[in-house]
């Protein structure tokens, strides 16, 4: 990693229906010293306005939302904005579906039962486009 990459944080918006699970993921990326969080959604409604004000490296999104479609909500985001690199977190290890979130754009999907360190992990490869297995268990 060069000195650059490591002078900037990865600045990282979260999606979760659960906001017990945004709080602890924002405290979690708060003691990284090479993340932040830049905001946090319990609803896919407005993420595209909330990303546009918030700077975002990386979308941590929850893919069984109650409600919501979260694939769809991926494929918006990487339809308006490419640059912003997707890791799925959910519980749902459908090869199916993890498969469908992947064709609508994301980099990775992360398994919610996993510990926390490959979930930092993924973020960290997802933004340096490192190649990585699924870590869906």
């Amino acid at each position: 990693m060069s000195t650059l990459e490591i002078a900037k944080k990865i600045r990282v918006f979260l999606v979760d229906d659960e906001p017990g699970a945004c709080s602890l993921m924002r405290f979690i990326l708060e003691a990284e010293s090479d993340m932040e969080a830049s905001g946090s959604r319990t609803k896919v409604a407005g993420l595209l306005d909330a990303l546009a004000q918030h700077p975002t490296d990386v979308l941590l999104i929850d893919l069984t939302l109650r409600g919501e479609d979260a694939i769809e909500a991926i494929r918006d985001v990487k339809r308006a904005r490419p640059e912003i690199r997707i890791v799925v977190l959910s519980g749902c290890m459908d090869p199916k579906v993890l498969g469908r979130a992947r064709e609508a754009g994301a980099a990775l999907c992360v398994a919610k039962s996993f510990e926390i360190d490959a979930t930092l992990q993924a973020i960290r490869n997802a933004t340096f486009s490192q190649p990585t297995p699924d870590l869906t268990g």
